[in-house]
């Protein structure tokens, strides 16, 4: 798994800590060849770093899948593999082992003890892709620069199923709290001011469009009936073109079955968009107000009777037929 180079690596970056790096293999019983992958690579870790390194098996429901090892050391965030580091991902998976004495002094990292809150990064890789390793560094660079971010490396096909429920499609793919996927390669300190954007309306716009374009579309629902979700939606219609539109009315046939009234509290913001130039938006927001049924809508709805688009007055008839 590890040339002489690598364990002399090991050897002389870790053998000689005075606070031990943890190293968690968590077994699967479902795969035992590629289990015991994962459980050579920690046994050579563990042998070439001799007192640097304290090695355990962790409990199976602790562990995000098995099989997968689990990197933890004080003041550095969690950094789980779930991907074996062999070829183009060993260095980095090297990297994620040792102390990193150049992070807390480099500037784009000034605001790393800024983030107030947990952090996840998960990074979606092939073992074959050229891309992936730098991906892989990014996210654990934070993790080695703050114990709040915590990291998974996943093996997109081996670990398929957690590829399928985020609708990855591509790789390197970086998701932030499960929730935003971003694709391809994104430096460290991109990461790092997403991660501190987390509550400004435009990371949670673009959470939005991100579950929505991943086809995650239950999830979308979810984001628009949680607080502030309403508004992330108009944000995304305003500015949205007719393909995109397809993905938001998707959302909201999941979400007004939910709650009737979830879109209320923007139809006056919807009702000033029908003012717009952009004629299929102008008709799409109709249709869309006469779905939302709130009867504020209904005199500017009136007025689009006449408007110069037939197909437009068409469905501001319509739309008005639904809020009846």
């Amino acid at each position: 798994m590890f040339g002489e180079q690598e364990l002399e690596l090991i050897r002389d970056r870790l053998g000689d800590c005075a606070t031990p790096l943890s190293l968690t293999f968590y077994p699967s019983s479902s795969d035992a060849a590629f289990s015991s992958s994962f459980e050579r690579v920690a046994d050579a870790v563990a042998k070439a770093a001799g007192r640097g390194v304290v090695l355990r098996r962790g409990r199976v429901q602790e562990a995000l899948a098995t099989p997968s090892l689990t990197i933890t050391a004080p003041g550095r965030g969690a950094i789980s593999y779930l991907a074996l580091p062999e070829a183009l991902e060993t260095s980095p998976f090297l990297e994620a082992l040792f102390p990193d004495r150049q992070i807390a002094d480099e500037k784009p990292f000034a605001r790393v003890d800024e983030i107030d809150q947990p952090a996840q990064i998960w990074v979606f890789i092939a073992a074959t892709c050229p891309h992936c390793p730098q991906a892989v560094r990014s996210a654990n660079r934070l993790a080695r620069a703050s114990e709040k971010v915590s990291t998974a490396i996943v093996d997109a096909q081996r670990f398929s199923d957690l590829a399928a429920r985020f609708n990855i499609q591509s790789v390197p793919a970086t998701l932030i709290d499960q929730r935003l996927t971003l694709t391809g390669v994104i430096p460290a300190e991109q990461l790092l001011e997403k991660i501190l954007a987390r509550n400004s309306p435009a990371f949670q716009a673009g959470v939005l469009l991100s579950l929505i374009e991943a086809s995650r579309f239950s999830a979308a629902a979810a984001h628009v009936l949680s607080e502030g979700g309403a508004a992330d939606f108009f944000a995304l219609w305003s500015q949205s073109t007719i393909s995109s539109r397809m993905g938001l009315l998707m959302v909201v046939e999941e979400v007004l079955p939910k709650n009737p009234e979830a879109l209320h509290g923007v139809v006056d913001r919807f009702i000033d968009l029908l003012e717009t130039e952009d004629t299929p938006l102008r008709g799409d927001t109709a249709d869309l107000l006469g779905r939302i049924g709130d009867i504020r809508a209904k005199p500017a709805l009136q007025a689009l009777l006449s408007d110069r688009h037939p197909d437009v007055a068409e469905i501001a008839a319509e739309a008005l037929e639904m809020l009846r």
